[in-house]
């Protein structure tokens, strides 16, 4: 049955929500789990000083989706009126822009509990003030999502200040807060240091690639529940064999939430033309109109797909405009 827009709309909506289990999603949320204890350790007069949680992966790794589905579903980090009717957030989740100083990172949490910005403000004044206002409103679990902003210059000394401002506010006595940092491989850099103080205070979970064949099993399983249980699709009998989980594998750029992605898009496209059966002839445009490839680097439609590298999916143009320039 074909759909209108407003139903496709609400379709893709519903599907995009459902949460596909990833097998690094029970130990991080055991590790989420450990920062929830030691926040009632601290409360009877004693817990750990590994107050941080760095959660580690390349973009599309499924990380950001492992977190807000943990975030929505642990009721420590709900929502609750307090004693005055006003709401209490536990859990506020923030993106670090681009640079992150303490001062940015500051008027973030600023912005997004509704209060008033300071861009002017020192850093130590920042940090003070980012701590105050934590209290104030009762928030114990800060998020920072692409962390690896923080990183704002790429010299030893930058790096050094960031991890003295951010160890300071983990090591607040008056009110036991715990930062989850989420980003990108570089965000491991704040915890590379000789004396390894900010990594004394942290956890680490890491979020890597999938691999090929090992994973093969994993692309199965979200091929068909995408495809199949969400969409409402039958596979070609060509969607069966290892080689097309091994094409969505490495046009997924072998990361985990990408694979979905990548199925999503194709089963899109054949749930709006009205396809009942998904196809490679649909991953094959999805790819294309999300590369801009040439036919003959499309994943799903050459042969030697295993040579291809869907970084560099636009090559050809970057060479000609170079023929161009000599």
């Amino acid at each position: 049955m074909t759909m209108n827009d407003d139903e496709l709309s609400q379709f893709r909506a519903r599907v995009r929500s459902h949460v596909i289990p990833n097998d690094r999603d029970a130990p991080l949320k055991s590790q989420v789990r450990d920062l929830i204890d030691n926040v009632n350790d601290i409360r009877n007069g004693g817990g750990s000083r590994r107050r941080s949680l760095f959660v580690i992966g390349e973009s599309g790794s499924g990380k950001s989706f492992s977190l807000r589905n943990i975030f929505a579903t642990t009721p420590e980090f709900q929502a609750y009126p307090d004693e005055h009717g006003r709401t209490m957030r536990p859990l506020i989740s923030v993106e670090a822009p681009r640079p992150c100083g303490i001062v940015d990172l500051c008027n973030e949490v600023l912005k997004k509990l509704g209060l008033p910005q300071n861009h002017s403000m020192k850093p130590a004044f920042a940090r003070e003030t980012l701590r105050t206002i934590l209290r104030e409103h009762g928030v114990i679990y800060l998020h920072v999502d692409e962390a690896q902003h923080m990183l704002r210059h790429p010299t030893e000394h930058a790096v050094r200040v960031m991890q003295d401002q951010l160890k300071v506010l983990v090591q607040t006595q008056e009110w036991p807060l715990h930062v989850i940092f989420s980003g990108v491989l570089d965000l491991d850099r704040l915890l590379q240091t000789d004396d390894f103080q900010l990594g004394n205070r942290s956890d680490v979970r890491r979020f890597g690639e999938l691999t090929w064949p090992g994973d093969r099993k994993i692309v199965e399983r979200i091929l068909t529940e995408v495809a199949c249980d969400q969409c409402g699709l039958a596979l070609d009998k060509k969607m069966l064999e290892d080689e097309v989980h091994g094409r969505i594998w490495k046009a997924s750029l072998k990361e985990f939430g990408t694979s979905i992605e990548t199925v999503q898009g194709a089963s899109f496209l054949a749930v709006k033309n009205g396809h009942p059966v998904l196809g490679s002839a649909h991953f094959a445009r999805y790819y294309e109109r999300h590369y801009g490839c040439l036919p003959v680097d499309n994943m799903f439609l050459a042969k030697t797909w295993l040579d291809i590298d869907p970084k560099k999916a636009r090559a050809d143009i970057a060479l000609a405009f170079k023929k161009k320039r000599n």
